[in-house]
């Protein structure tokens, strides 16, 4: 609600306020925060241009959640990841992939739309990374069922 109206009526001030509000309380989940925390990752890439630090705040939050990434893959980070892929892909006949279902694990799909908010920022400023975001959202796919944010 508030945070969306504020982020779309431009209001960065206040919407930064709003947003230190949440993410300080003790009593909220991490998954009720993360709304906070991408829109947070959202201003900084649109609103300041700062990918590198839209980059570091959402690999921090994917971190919380059990999911990790190396900051710097490089191009055997990269490689490492296509293998995942190539082999993972290989096990799957044609059908199946045609078949998934719908992704329920909320942390997943949460880590998707983080993965989402800051993917321009990571196809700007760190392209390996942004591969090695892709192909593991495709895996994720292929093992626990299609969500809208990999549609």
């Amino acid at each position: 609600g508030l945070i969306k109206a504020e982020y779309s009526n431009g209001r960065w001030d206040r919407l930064r306020e709003y947003i230190d509000e949440v993410l300080a309380q003790k009593n909220v989940t991490l998954l009720d925060k993360v709304k906070a925390y991408s829109v947070s990752i959202a201003m900084l890439s649109v609103q300041k241009h700062n990918h590198v630090e839209a980059i570091e705040l959402a690999l921090d939050v994917l971190r919380k959640l059990g999911v990790k990434f190396r900051k710097n893959p490089g191009k055997l980070g990269v490689l490492q990841g296509l293998l995942k892929t190539k082999l993972l892909l290989r096990k799957m006949p044609l059908i199946t992939l045609l078949e998934k279902e719908q992704m329920t694990d909320a942390n997943k799909l949460v880590a998707l739309n983080i993965l989402s908010t800051v993917n321009s920022s990571l196809y700007a400023a760190n392209p390996d990374l942004h591969f090695c975001t892709v192909l593991k959202t495709l895996r994720w796919s292929l093992r626990y069922g299609v969500a809208k944010d990999t549609a």
